[in-house]
């Protein structure tokens, strides 16, 4: 694609030899990552020691878990530990990491920032 210049006092028109800019295409939160890659980048940010880690990835519920959830308003632990042993697919948008970013006194992007690790491990 070329620019075209049109001076709006004299009409006269120029078309550039030049390539019109291109602009990156906007970079999306990820949505989703598996039990895995989270599990990897929760140790990565030190949110999980390796040994918790390795059981997280499991489906079993480490310790730092429960402490963390008790802590979370409005968080049953026994439905997380359900919800956590069935998944396979940790979710952005979930009320769990909702209330994990707020636990962390993370910001959204902080967050987003997190999931993209993971979702590139």
């Amino acid at each position: 694609m070329t620019i075209t210049s049109i001076n709006v006092q004299t009409g006269q028109v120029e078309i550039l030899n030049e390539v019109a800019p291109s602009f990156p295409s906007p970079v999306l939160p990820v949505e989703k990552v598996t039990r895995a890659q989270f599990c990897l980048a929760a140790k990565g940010y030190a949110l999980l020691s390796p040994a918790d880690a390795i059981e997280a990835a499991k489906g079993g519920w480490p310790a730092a878990f429960t402490a963390a959830l008790q802590a979370m308003p409005g968080i049953d632990v026994a439905d997380a530990q359900i919800v956590w042993a069935a998944a396979t697919e940790i979710h952005r948008a979930h009320p769990i990491m909702e209330a994990m970013r707020d636990y962390l006194q993370w910001t959204p992007g902080q967050m987003d920032d997190f999931f993209t690790l993971a979702a590139s491990l």
